[in-house]
């Protein structure tokens, strides 16, 4: 099986539209790829608000789960793997008013 060439086209920091100049892998991240802030300053922004996010997949809810425990209350910005400071994150994200 033969590839064709993969390749984008980006616009510059000076809004002028120019060719990739490399061959992109179809097995490789586009924004792994792409990474130069100098030169593509919107697509690396993109890239680095993407990084912040975090994916849960599912959290245990049987009874005696983590998520169900009984939790002292404190601020947490970031929620835990196993969901159980869910409380905690949730208080946290509502007091700081991004609810």
């Amino acid at each position: 099986m033969q590839l064709q060439k993969q390749t984008a086209f980006l616009y510059n920091v000076d809004g002028e539209r120019v060719d990739y100049p490399a061959t992109l892998h179809p097995d490789e991240s586009l924004f792994g790829q792409l990474g130069e802030p100098h030169h593509y300053p919107e697509l690396s922004q993109l890239r680095e608000r993407l990084r912040q996010w975090r994916f849960y997949h599912e959290f245990a809810v049987w009874p005696g789960s983590p998520i169900r425990a009984p939790q002292i209350g404190v601020h947490s910005l970031v929620l835990a793997h196993d969901g159980s400071n869910l409380a905690a994150a949730w208080a946290t994200i509502v007091e700081r008013g991004h609810h």
